[in-house]
């Protein structure tokens, strides 16, 4: 990203090697603490640092660790690649809370990976979020970046703490759409 309004920002995809172990357990242990672990992981399987590098390390798994001017901002990963989009999943720490740092890093981000390009082209046209509908200010945040509500799936998600599945809001983010 060229544009100078986005300078300071980055985003560092994880590969076998660059992050260690402990580094990721650090994202998941600042996430707890930080409150937002139970709220990301709604449906109750990832509740161990153990069960979040099992995750992280799964195949087809795509982890990104988000900077701003060099400090750690959140991180964001896509699971569930099919063709040309994937379900994408974030999470910002407390540092980077507020309404214009994490709209600003929130908007970048999903441009950037919808930028990312092979020898093929374009590896993804769009990004999806599924997102329970019960989750207001995460719904707020994703249209404040300018993810655009695609409709709603009735029992969209699990929630681990009722033992129930709940509706979930379909959000996409497309290229184009974007900056």
């Amino acid at each position: 990203m060229c544009d100078e309004n986005y300078k300071g920002y980055g985003l560092v995809p994880y590969s076998d090697g660059n992050f260690p172990d402990e580094f990721l357990i650090y994202l998941f242990e600042r996430m707890q603490e930080e409150g937002t672990a139970s709220v990301v992981f709604f449906e109750g399987k990832i509740t161990t640092s153990e069960k979040w590098l099992e995750m992280i390390k799964c195949h087809g798994m795509h982890l990104f660790v988000g900077f701003f001017d060099g400090e750690l901002a959140g991180l964001c990963w896509l699971e569930r690649s099919q063709e040309k989009w994937a379900q994408f999943n974030f999470c910002f720490f407390k540092n980077s809370w507020g309404h214009k740092k994490s709209i600003a890093w929130g908007k970048w981000a999903a441009n950037e990976l919808l930028n990312l390009k092979d020898e093929h082209g374009y590896l993804m046209d769009m990004l999806v979020g599924i997102t329970p509908s019960r989750n207001k200010l995460a719904l707020r945040l994703a249209k404040l970046c300018d993810w655009k509500e695609s409709g709603r799936l009735p029992f969209g998600v699990f929630n681990g703490q009722t033992g129930k599945s709940e509706e979930a809001v379909i959000s996409t983010f497309i290229r184009g759409d974007c900056l």
